[in-house]
């Protein structure tokens, strides 16, 4: 497995080489800002290279969808749902593209909508465990948390226990005050993190600790994934599982660094 680090810098790496050879393909453009995004942290760079990959293709989904990830980043979720309904429409037998959707709906609260897609996707496929992840997530934020919590844990159970599915039932147990439950599960998750030193995702320690309310770990696992460069800690830092910390003051330093 390729650390996202080295995945994201062999992107950068094959988009310049592929741009210098044929500055008219689209999708070089895209990989260019997939880089951008997700390892450089140059937004207006990305944005740049979106909007050249639209001009070369305007019909091409995947410069939508990527550009949906970019508003997300930017704090925009208006922006980003309309973005990403542009690109399902083009493509709308796109799993990826419907759960991206999902994820827009999630950061502009509109938690019936991603319940909505959660369903469709899971007509389709039943064992969509981020499906049913994003879901439950959805009903503990309209105040059930009770009813999330079953759902988050067969979400966990279909995915094997993954770091995210972890995660998020971790953070549920917080929620509920079911303290020693989150901290065994947080366990687990540190236990796949050993085992796995590949894919640590520092954002996934983040959200468990928060839920529980350790506002310091939140922020410790929070810089050491922008450290990092985690790839998908650059949207993640917007979510609204996140109430409460984005007040705090080291949020600001969250922002400086990721140059947002």
């Amino acid at each position: 497995v390729i650390p996202s680090q080295e995945a994201f810098h062999q992107i950068v790496e094959n988009s310049e080489r592929a741009l210098s050879l044929d500055s008219s393909l689209s999708q070089s453009h895209v990989a260019r800002a997939v880089g951008n995004l997700f390892f450089e942290w140059r937004w207006e760079d990305a944005y740049q290279s979106l909007m050249k990959a639209i001009e070369l293709n305007p019909g091409a989904s995947e410069s939508y969808w990527v550009l949906g990830y970019y508003y997300l980043i930017m704090n925009e979720p208006p922006k980003a749902v309309a973005t990403f309904e542009k690109a399902w429409l083009q493509d709308p037998l796109s799993m990826p593209l419907a759960r991206s959707l999902g994820i827009a709906y999630f950061y502009q609260a509109r938690y019936d909508d991603v319940i909505r897609m959660s369903d469709m996707q899971l007509e389709v496929m039943p064992a969509n465990w981020y499906a049913l992840s994003i879901k439950g997530l959805s009903m503990g934020m309209q105040g059930n948390w009770n009813k999330a919590l079953g759902i988050l844990m067969q979400a966990n159970e279909i995915s094997g226990g993954s770091p995210l599915t972890l995660s998020y039932l971790a953070y549920c147990y917080g929620i509920l005050n079911k303290k020693e439950h989150a901290l065994l599960t947080i366990k687990q998750l540190e236990a796949y993190h050993e085992s796995h030193p590949e894919l640590i995702r520092n954002g996934d320690l983040s959200f468990a600790w928060w839920g529980i309310g350790d506002r310091d770990r939140a922020f410790d696992y929070l810089f050491k994934g922008i450290d990092q460069k985690e790839g998908m800690i650059s949207f993640m830092v917007n979510s609204p599982l996140y109430v409460g910390l984005h007040e705090d003051p080291r949020f600001e330093v969250v922002k400086k660094k990721m140059n947002l």
